[in-house]
């Protein structure tokens, strides 16, 4: 799969290039400044990932009721300033 672009609406592993004209930018610096990338924070998570004949699809459990029993809740919040 080398050298193949793979894109989804949640993957993009495409190569971008900054190699636009600076001349016109506004303030001293023409040029776009090589900044040092660091690592604030990281974490790791472990998913299981299930073979697709044991997924089973996610039922919707939320009913009309429901739905009008949370926003009454949220409208009785608003009212009293919370």
């Amino acid at each position: 799969m080398s050298g193949r672009v793979r894109t989804t609406p949640d993957y993009d592993d495409r190569q971008w290039y900054f190699n636009g004209d600076t001349s016109n930018v506004s303030g001293n610096l023409k040029v776009i400044p090589d900044l040092p990338i660091i690592t604030i924070a990281e974490d790791t998570k472990t998913l299981l990932v299930l073979p697709q004949m044991l997924r089973r699809p996610i039922e919707d459990r939320s009913t009309k009721e429901e739905w009008t029993r949370w926003n009454d809740y949220g409208i009785g919040l608003f009212l009293q300033g919370d």
